[in-house]
Protein backbone atom coordinates (compact mmCIF):
# COMPACT_ATOMS: atom_id res chain seq x y z
CA UNK A 1 0.00 0.00 0.00
CA UNK A 2 2.59 2.50 1.25
CA UNK A 3 4.71 1.45 -1.90
CA UNK A 4 1.51 1.96 -4.16
CA UNK A 5 1.01 5.61 -2.76
CA UNK A 6 4.28 6.76 -3.08
CA UNK A 7 4.20 5.96 -6.56
CA UNK A 8 1.24 7.91 -6.90
CA UNK A 9 2.92 11.09 -5.54
CA UNK A 10 5.97 10.75 -8.26
CA UNK A 11 3.51 10.28 -11.17
CA UNK A 12 2.12 12.98 -9.46
CA UNK A 13 4.69 15.35 -9.95
CA UNK A 14 6.55 15.83 -12.77
CA UNK A 15 10.21 17.53 -13.58
CA UNK A 16 9.87 20.80 -14.88
CA UNK A 17 9.25 21.39 -18.82
CA UNK A 18 11.59 20.65 -21.90
CA UNK A 19 11.25 19.19 -24.92
CA UNK A 20 11.51 15.54 -23.59
CA UNK A 21 9.14 15.84 -20.92
CA UNK A 22 6.04 17.89 -21.46
CA UNK A 23 5.10 19.02 -17.77
CA UNK A 24 5.53 18.93 -14.43
CA UNK A 25 2.21 18.84 -13.16
CA UNK A 26 -0.38 16.69 -11.25
CA UNK A 27 -2.82 14.16 -12.22
CA UNK A 28 -6.57 15.20 -12.02
CA UNK A 29 -8.63 13.87 -10.16
CA UNK A 30 -11.75 14.25 -8.14
CA UNK A 31 -10.22 16.50 -4.89
CA UNK A 32 -8.71 18.75 -7.74
CA UNK A 33 -12.09 19.17 -9.24
CA UNK A 34 -13.82 19.55 -6.35
CA UNK A 35 -11.89 22.44 -5.35
CA UNK A 36 -12.63 24.23 -8.57
CA UNK A 37 -15.69 23.17 -8.05
CA UNK A 38 -15.95 25.51 -4.48
CA UNK A 39 -14.07 28.23 -5.98
CA UNK A 40 -16.94 28.38 -8.52
CA UNK A 41 -19.67 28.36 -6.22
CA UNK A 42 -17.88 30.67 -3.83
CA UNK A 43 -17.63 33.15 -7.00
CA UNK A 44 -21.15 32.69 -7.27
CA UNK A 45 -22.84 33.54 -3.83
CA UNK A 46 -24.69 36.68 -4.29
CA UNK A 47 -25.26 36.33 -7.87
CA UNK A 48 -28.94 34.85 -8.27
CA UNK A 49 -29.80 32.57 -11.19
CA UNK A 50 -31.09 34.51 -14.32
CA UNK A 51 -34.99 34.35 -14.99
CA UNK A 52 -35.32 32.39 -18.00
CA UNK A 53 -37.41 34.23 -20.62
CA UNK A 54 -38.69 31.15 -22.33
CA UNK A 55 -40.69 27.99 -21.46
CA UNK A 56 -41.21 24.59 -22.71
CA UNK A 57 -43.15 23.37 -25.34
CA UNK A 58 -43.22 19.57 -24.84
CA UNK A 59 -45.25 18.32 -21.63
CA UNK A 60 -44.05 17.41 -18.32
CA UNK A 61 -44.41 13.77 -19.15
CA UNK A 62 -42.13 14.07 -22.60
CA UNK A 63 -39.61 15.71 -20.92
CA UNK A 64 -39.14 14.18 -18.12
CA UNK A 65 -39.22 10.73 -20.50
CA UNK A 66 -36.49 11.98 -22.47
CA UNK A 67 -34.22 13.09 -19.72
CA UNK A 68 -34.41 9.61 -18.51
CA UNK A 69 -32.97 8.64 -22.18
CA UNK A 70 -30.29 11.36 -21.70
CA UNK A 71 -27.71 9.25 -18.98
CA UNK A 72 -29.15 10.96 -15.89
CA UNK A 73 -26.52 9.16 -13.66
CA UNK A 74 -24.28 12.14 -15.53
CA UNK A 75 -24.92 15.41 -14.10
CA UNK A 76 -25.79 18.44 -16.31
CA UNK A 77 -23.41 21.50 -17.06
CA UNK A 78 -26.15 23.98 -18.12
CA UNK A 79 -29.18 24.92 -15.76
CA UNK A 80 -32.50 25.00 -17.71
CA UNK A 81 -35.88 25.44 -15.72
CA UNK A 82 -38.28 23.05 -17.54
CA UNK A 83 -41.07 24.10 -15.88
CA UNK A 84 -43.23 21.68 -13.99
CA UNK A 85 -40.15 18.78 -14.75
CA UNK A 86 -37.92 20.35 -12.84
CA UNK A 87 -34.47 21.57 -13.12
CA UNK A 88 -31.24 20.27 -15.17
CA UNK A 89 -29.27 20.87 -12.45
CA UNK A 90 -30.15 21.88 -8.64
CA UNK A 91 -28.23 23.93 -5.80
CA UNK A 92 -27.83 20.68 -3.84
CA UNK A 93 -25.40 19.60 -6.46
CA UNK A 94 -22.99 21.52 -4.77
CA UNK A 95 -19.64 19.98 -7.09
CA UNK A 96 -21.71 21.74 -10.19
CA UNK A 97 -24.03 23.50 -9.54
CA UNK A 98 -22.33 26.88 -9.23
CA UNK A 99 -20.42 26.60 -12.58
CA UNK A 100 -23.97 25.62 -14.15
CA UNK A 101 -25.34 29.30 -12.73
CA UNK A 102 -22.19 30.87 -14.13
CA UNK A 103 -22.81 29.73 -17.58
CA UNK A 104 -26.60 30.64 -17.27
CA UNK A 105 -25.47 34.28 -16.55
CA UNK A 106 -22.82 33.98 -19.29
CA UNK A 107 -25.67 33.12 -22.12
CA UNK A 108 -28.16 35.79 -21.05
CA UNK A 109 -24.90 38.27 -20.85
CA UNK A 110 -23.79 37.06 -24.38
CA UNK A 111 -27.32 38.11 -25.60
CA UNK A 112 -27.52 41.32 -23.69
CA UNK A 113 -24.19 42.36 -25.44
CA UNK A 114 -24.55 41.82 -28.79
CA UNK A 115 -26.05 45.55 -29.64
CA UNK A 116 -22.84 46.61 -28.18
CA UNK A 117 -20.04 44.08 -29.76
CA UNK A 118 -21.72 42.96 -33.07
CA UNK A 119 -22.09 45.58 -36.73
CA UNK A 120 -25.25 44.05 -36.95
CA UNK A 121 -26.29 45.97 -33.39
CA UNK A 122 -29.60 43.20 -32.78
CA UNK A 123 -30.00 39.28 -32.50
CA UNK A 124 -32.38 39.46 -34.75
CA UNK A 125 -31.05 37.83 -37.69
CA UNK A 126 -27.89 37.31 -36.29
CA UNK A 127 -25.41 34.08 -37.52
CA UNK A 128 -23.89 32.31 -34.62
CA UNK A 129 -21.47 29.80 -34.26
CA UNK A 130 -20.96 28.62 -30.92
CA UNK A 131 -17.97 25.82 -30.91
CA UNK A 132 -18.05 23.26 -28.09
CA UNK A 133 -21.22 23.90 -27.21
CA UNK A 134 -21.52 21.41 -24.19
CA UNK A 135 -25.84 21.02 -23.58
CA UNK A 136 -26.73 24.29 -25.46
CA UNK A 137 -26.78 27.28 -23.31
CA UNK A 138 -25.52 29.83 -25.31
CA UNK A 139 -26.77 28.38 -28.83
CA UNK A 140 -30.33 28.10 -27.30
CA UNK A 141 -30.68 31.49 -25.24
CA UNK A 142 -29.65 33.27 -28.80
CA UNK A 143 -32.04 31.31 -30.51
CA UNK A 144 -34.55 31.62 -28.46
CA UNK A 145 -33.96 35.54 -28.41
CA UNK A 146 -34.41 35.28 -32.43
CA UNK A 147 -31.39 34.93 -34.28
CA UNK A 148 -31.57 33.81 -37.53
CA UNK A 149 -28.92 30.83 -37.90
CA UNK A 150 -27.51 29.47 -34.90
CA UNK A 151 -24.62 25.96 -35.16
CA UNK A 152 -23.27 24.59 -32.11
CA UNK A 153 -20.52 22.07 -32.48
CA UNK A 154 -19.82 19.31 -29.50
CA UNK A 155 -17.57 16.83 -29.65
CA UNK A 156 -19.25 14.49 -27.10
CA UNK A 157 -22.39 12.71 -28.02
CA UNK A 158 -24.03 12.90 -24.78
CA UNK A 159 -23.87 17.17 -24.88
CA UNK A 160 -25.11 16.77 -28.43
CA UNK A 161 -27.94 14.38 -27.47
CA UNK A 162 -28.87 16.83 -24.31
CA UNK A 163 -29.13 19.77 -26.64
CA UNK A 164 -30.88 18.10 -29.28
CA UNK A 165 -33.35 17.41 -27.03
CA UNK A 166 -33.27 20.81 -25.18
CA UNK A 167 -34.34 22.48 -28.52
CA UNK A 168 -36.88 20.30 -28.68
CA UNK A 169 -37.98 21.21 -25.54
CA UNK A 170 -38.50 24.80 -26.30
CA UNK A 171 -39.63 25.04 -29.83
CA UNK A 172 -36.08 26.38 -31.35
CA UNK A 173 -36.25 25.13 -34.96
CA UNK A 174 -33.46 27.71 -35.59
CA UNK A 175 -30.61 25.87 -33.85
CA UNK A 176 -29.06 22.70 -34.57
CA UNK A 177 -26.19 20.79 -32.74
CA UNK A 178 -23.70 18.24 -34.69
CA UNK A 179 -20.93 16.33 -33.13
CA UNK A 180 -17.18 17.10 -34.32
CA UNK A 181 -13.78 18.18 -33.17
CA UNK A 182 -13.32 21.47 -33.54
CA UNK A 183 -9.52 21.30 -34.14
CA UNK A 184 -11.06 19.61 -37.45
CA UNK A 185 -14.21 21.80 -38.70
CA UNK A 186 -14.13 22.80 -42.28
CA UNK A 187 -14.05 26.58 -42.67
CA UNK A 188 -15.13 26.14 -46.87
CA UNK A 189 -18.11 23.80 -45.53
CA UNK A 190 -19.46 25.61 -42.89
CA UNK A 191 -19.10 29.34 -43.75
CA UNK A 192 -18.79 32.40 -42.36
CA UNK A 193 -20.71 33.27 -38.89
CA UNK A 194 -20.91 37.10 -37.71
CA UNK A 195 -20.81 35.97 -34.11
CA UNK A 196 -18.96 33.23 -33.02
CA UNK A 197 -18.52 31.82 -29.41
CA UNK A 198 -15.27 29.72 -28.06
CA UNK A 199 -16.15 29.75 -24.53
CA UNK A 200 -14.23 27.77 -22.37
CA UNK A 201 -12.46 25.28 -24.52
CA UNK A 202 -9.49 27.05 -25.66
CA UNK A 203 -7.58 26.41 -22.42
CA UNK A 204 -8.44 23.05 -22.96
CA UNK A 205 -6.55 22.22 -26.27
CA UNK A 206 -3.14 20.84 -26.48
CA UNK A 207 0.06 23.65 -27.10
CA UNK A 208 0.38 22.37 -30.67
CA UNK A 209 -3.18 23.37 -31.24
CA UNK A 210 -3.36 26.89 -29.70
CA UNK A 211 -2.37 28.67 -32.80
CA UNK A 212 -4.10 26.65 -35.33
CA UNK A 213 -7.33 27.20 -33.68
CA UNK A 214 -7.32 30.72 -33.45
CA UNK A 215 -6.25 30.73 -37.07
CA UNK A 216 -9.50 28.38 -37.57
CA UNK A 217 -11.53 30.88 -35.62
CA UNK A 218 -10.54 33.77 -37.60
CA UNK A 219 -11.40 31.83 -41.06
CA UNK A 220 -15.19 31.38 -39.70
CA UNK A 221 -15.79 34.29 -38.19
CA UNK A 222 -17.14 37.71 -40.40
CA UNK A 223 -17.10 40.01 -37.33
CA UNK A 224 -17.36 39.41 -33.91
CA UNK A 225 -15.59 36.57 -31.69
CA UNK A 226 -16.26 36.21 -27.71
CA UNK A 227 -13.16 34.07 -26.30
CA UNK A 228 -13.84 32.80 -22.63
CA UNK A 229 -10.81 31.21 -21.56
CA UNK A 230 -8.09 30.61 -18.81
CA UNK A 231 -4.57 32.26 -18.85
CA UNK A 232 -1.84 32.34 -17.28
CA UNK A 233 -0.28 35.32 -15.25
CA UNK A 234 1.87 35.27 -13.00
CA UNK A 235 0.07 33.82 -9.40
CA UNK A 236 -2.01 30.90 -11.85
CA UNK A 237 0.23 28.12 -10.27
CA UNK A 238 -0.75 29.54 -6.72
CA UNK A 239 -3.88 28.94 -7.81
CA UNK A 240 -3.73 25.59 -9.31
CA UNK A 241 -0.66 24.26 -7.57
CA UNK A 242 0.97 21.27 -9.36
CA UNK A 243 -1.95 20.50 -12.02
CA UNK A 244 0.23 23.79 -13.53
CA UNK A 245 3.73 22.99 -15.59
CA UNK A 246 6.60 25.45 -15.17
CA UNK A 247 6.42 28.54 -18.74
CA UNK A 248 7.41 26.78 -21.43
CA UNK A 249 7.28 27.89 -25.39
CA UNK A 250 5.36 25.75 -27.81
CA UNK A 251 6.22 25.55 -31.47
CA UNK A 252 4.63 28.61 -32.56
CA UNK A 253 6.52 30.70 -30.16
CA UNK A 254 3.73 31.44 -27.43
CA UNK A 255 4.38 31.26 -23.99
CA UNK A 256 2.15 29.42 -21.48
CA UNK A 257 1.95 26.78 -18.84
CA UNK A 258 0.87 23.09 -19.34
CA UNK A 259 -2.02 21.58 -17.31
CA UNK A 260 -2.45 18.34 -16.83
CA UNK A 261 -6.29 16.96 -18.32
CA UNK A 262 -5.77 13.11 -17.79
CA UNK A 263 -4.07 10.75 -15.97
CA UNK A 264 -1.81 8.47 -18.39
CA UNK A 265 -3.03 5.46 -19.88
CA UNK A 266 -6.95 6.09 -20.39
CA UNK A 267 -9.29 4.33 -22.76
CA UNK A 268 -11.01 6.26 -25.38
CA UNK A 269 -14.03 4.97 -23.42
CA UNK A 270 -12.44 6.48 -20.26
CA UNK A 271 -11.88 9.65 -22.25
CA UNK A 272 -15.06 9.89 -23.37
CA UNK A 273 -16.58 9.44 -19.92
CA UNK A 274 -14.63 12.41 -18.65
CA UNK A 275 -16.54 14.85 -20.37
CA UNK A 276 -15.37 17.99 -18.29
CA UNK A 277 -11.75 17.40 -19.66
CA UNK A 278 -10.16 17.32 -22.96
CA UNK A 279 -11.28 15.19 -25.35
CA UNK A 280 -8.08 13.42 -26.28
CA UNK A 281 -4.65 15.09 -25.16
CA UNK A 282 -2.82 14.76 -21.79
CA UNK A 283 -1.62 18.23 -21.33
CA UNK A 284 -3.15 21.29 -22.47
CA UNK A 285 -2.32 24.77 -22.80
CA UNK A 286 -3.12 27.80 -20.56
CA UNK A 287 -1.20 30.39 -22.79
CA UNK A 288 0.02 34.17 -20.99
CA UNK A 289 -2.43 36.79 -21.98
CA UNK A 290 0.21 38.78 -23.36
CA UNK A 291 0.78 35.39 -25.89
CA UNK A 292 -2.94 35.23 -26.25
CA UNK A 293 -3.23 38.79 -27.58
CA UNK A 294 0.00 38.79 -29.57
CA UNK A 295 -1.63 35.93 -31.42
CA UNK A 296 -5.32 36.47 -31.61
CA UNK A 297 -3.86 40.18 -33.43
CA UNK A 298 -1.14 37.87 -35.57
CA UNK A 299 -4.56 36.32 -37.31
CA UNK A 300 -6.62 38.49 -37.75
CA UNK A 301 -8.40 40.24 -34.92
CA UNK A 302 -7.00 43.54 -34.54
CA UNK A 303 -9.65 45.17 -31.90
CA UNK A 304 -9.50 43.30 -28.84
CA UNK A 305 -11.62 43.97 -25.69
CA UNK A 306 -11.75 42.77 -22.08
CA UNK A 307 -15.02 42.07 -20.37
CA UNK A 308 -14.27 43.59 -17.27
CA UNK A 309 -17.94 44.16 -16.04
CA UNK A 310 -20.35 42.36 -15.33
CA UNK A 311 -18.45 38.93 -15.04
CA UNK A 312 -19.92 36.01 -14.02
CA UNK A 313 -17.04 34.25 -12.36
CA UNK A 314 -15.66 37.17 -10.45
CA UNK A 315 -12.60 38.94 -10.47
CA UNK A 316 -11.66 38.05 -13.93
CA UNK A 317 -7.79 38.96 -13.01
CA UNK A 318 -7.35 37.10 -9.86
CA UNK A 319 -9.25 34.50 -11.23
CA UNK A 320 -7.56 33.97 -14.57
CA UNK A 321 -10.57 33.79 -16.67
CA UNK A 322 -11.22 36.12 -19.30
CA UNK A 323 -13.80 37.28 -21.37
CA UNK A 324 -12.83 39.19 -24.67
CA UNK A 325 -14.44 40.22 -27.57
CA UNK A 326 -12.69 40.25 -30.30
CA UNK A 327 -13.40 42.36 -33.94
CA UNK A 328 -12.19 41.12 -37.32
CA UNK A 329 -10.84 42.70 -39.88
CA UNK A 330 -13.42 43.35 -42.56
CA UNK A 331 -13.73 39.93 -44.07
CA UNK A 332 -10.66 38.79 -46.05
Amino acid sequence: MIRGLLKSVRDAVKPAASPGNPARAVVAGPKAAGGDAAAATKQMIGHPMPIQKFKPVLSSAEIRAGLAQLSPEQPWAHYYDLGEAGETITSSNERYFGKAKGLKIIGTQVVDSVPFVTRRGRVEGLSVLDLTSAEGQHSIELAMAGAGRVLGIEGRKLYVDRSQFIARCFGASNVNFRQGDVRKISPAELGKFELVLFFGILHHLGADDFLPMLKLLREVTSDTLMLYTHTAENGADVRFGKRLSEPMTNKDGYVGRLYREHPDGLTPEELERRVRSSLDNTFSFWAQEAELLRALKAVGFPYIARQLHPNPFGDAAGDFRVMYVCRADRDL
